[in-house]
């Protein structure tokens, strides 16, 4: 006659051994995995403030009315970034002829949002819009100011239209940056000052 011990006996029999020695059994349960999502840190980087002066040069509409170069500004605060630019011509100073000169207006404003791509550089998509305009400087209408004779442009063809592009802004140096924009009707380039808070 055989004795025959089941599997079932002998668990019962280590957990009296277990029980007689005070130590419980625990069946350990392997943590579930966890996946951590980094977010890249633009508010942080962002905490900045910069200025930037430049030259810039505007296209026509379609090629109809040539490139008119001027003076750019742009502001950056927390990211939000601001642009203005227009050509410098239409200030005929000590000038009193009555003759009429040809010329060009163009004015350009842009607004978007910095997006650092390292501690350095910065890409900042912008939209916005630009005017061209041709026209005349009237010498027989003109204003007078500590500053000469301001002669008034007068536009016979005007165009306003939706402008985009992309700005780069770079740091060369702990506060001086340099910046190049290329837009659909301007492109220019300029230095300025970035100061992080």
């Amino acid at each position: 006659m055989c004795a025959c011990v089941t599997n079932a006996q002998i668990n019962d029999s280590l957990n009296n051994v277990l029980k007689n020695l005070n130590i419980e059994a625990h069946t350990k349960v392997a943590p579930e995995p966890t996946v951590k999502v980094k977010y890249y840190p633009f508010v942080e980087r962002n905490k900045a403030f910069s200025f930037n002066i430049g030259y810039n040069y505007s296209y026509g509409v379609g090629g109809k009315y040539k490139g008119v170069s001027g003076m750019s500004f742009a502001l950056s605060l927390y990211g939000v970034y601001l642009d203005f630019s227009g050509n410098v011509e239409g200030n005929h100073a000590g000038n009193m002829g009555v003759d009429k000169y040809s010329g060009y207006k163009t004015q350009a404003l842009h607004i978007g949002y910095t997006f650092p791509i390292s501690d350095w550089m910065r890409i900042i998509p912008v939209i916005g819009y630009s005017t061209s305009a041709i026209g005349y400087y009237d010498g027989s209408d003109f204003t007078v100011d500590e500053n000469g004779v301001s002669n008034k442009f007068h536009a016979s063809d005007k165009s306003v239209f939706f402008d985009y592009g992309v700005v780069v802004n770079a740091t060369i140096v702990k506060w001086l940056s340099l910046y190049a924009n290329i837009e659909r009707r301007n492109i220019g380039m300029g230095v300025g000052v970035y100061l992080t808070f």
